[in-house]
């Protein structure tokens, strides 16, 4: 081989070495100084914790504050109050009127008469009490407290019969008393003397459709009343139970 090639190459050859040693040098010093470092532990990344979502509290809301109704007040009855007793006041003093009644009218002085007949003046309670009716005993009364002489209605013939049926018919009652009250039997007395004997005007009918006096009402009708149809039998006579109330006509001789 020529000198002049070899030359340069080796000359090539050493350049290329000492420019590898040169970089070894320098690669080994990076190492080196690599190495020299002390070594970190690496550190394992730390999981992220799971954290569950919050579900969003619902925020409270307190209730309204209760306000309790108010009671209704308790308002207590009135106190009883008993009424007072309606005070007794005595019937008033008769007073005596003048009325002009079937049959011949009174001309005066004759007291509590309203109507007359014969030898007879009568008097119609219903003028002169406001329409009070009595048992058969209070009506006696009544009559006998009009003063002497007065007595619940007698009658003994057929004139003095159709004058109380005219009465009777003329102010519109149903019923009055008679001053009759039985003594035996079917026989019956008027207070100012006399019986039924001589003279009576008993009805056909009554409540169990029998002649009258029938004694129906518990064996017991003592008194004798005058009504006005009652039982489609015309102004005819009754024996009535003596509790029955009814206005009466009184009677005094004259």
């Amino acid at each position: 081989m020529d000198k002049q090639y070899v030359v340069p190459k080796m000359k090539c050859v050493l350049l290329l070495c000492l420019l590898g040693l040169a970089a070894y040098q320098v690669n080994g010093q990076r190492s080196f100084s690599f190495s020299s470092r002390p070594f970190k532990q690496s550190r394992p990344q730390s999981r992220p914790q799971f954290q569950p979502q919050q579900k969003p509290r619902p925020q409270f809301r307190p209730q309204q504050q209760f306000r309790p109704q108010p009671r209704p007040q308790f308002r207590p009855q009135q106190q009883f109050r008993p009424q007072p007793k309606p005070q007794f006041r005595p019937q008033q003093q008769f007073r005596p009127q003048s009325f002009t009644s079937p049959g011949k009218a009174l001309s005066g002085g004759s007291g509590a008469g309203d109507g007359k007949h014969g030898n007879s003046e009568y008097h119609y309670s219903w003028l002169h009490d406001g329409g009070i009716k009595y048992t058969g005993d209070e009506a006696h009364n009544y009559c006998s407290r009009l003063g002497q002489g007065w007595y619940a209605v007698g009658v003994n013939d057929n004139s003095e019969n159709s004058f109380i049926n005219g009465v009777i018919t003329s102010h519109n009652k149903k019923y009055i008393w008679t001053g009759g009250k039985k003594a035996s039997g079917d026989l019956f007395t008027w207070l100012g003397g006399g019986d039924t004997r001589s003279y009576n005007n008993w009805s056909h009918t009554g409540g169990h459709n029998t002649p009258q006096p029938d004694n129906r009402e518990d064996r017991n009708e003592n008194c004798l009343g005058i009504l006005n149809n009652f039982y489609q039998d015309g102004v005819k006579w009754h024996d009535i139970a003596c509790h029955h109330l009814k206005p009466v006509i009184c009677e005094r001789t004259v």
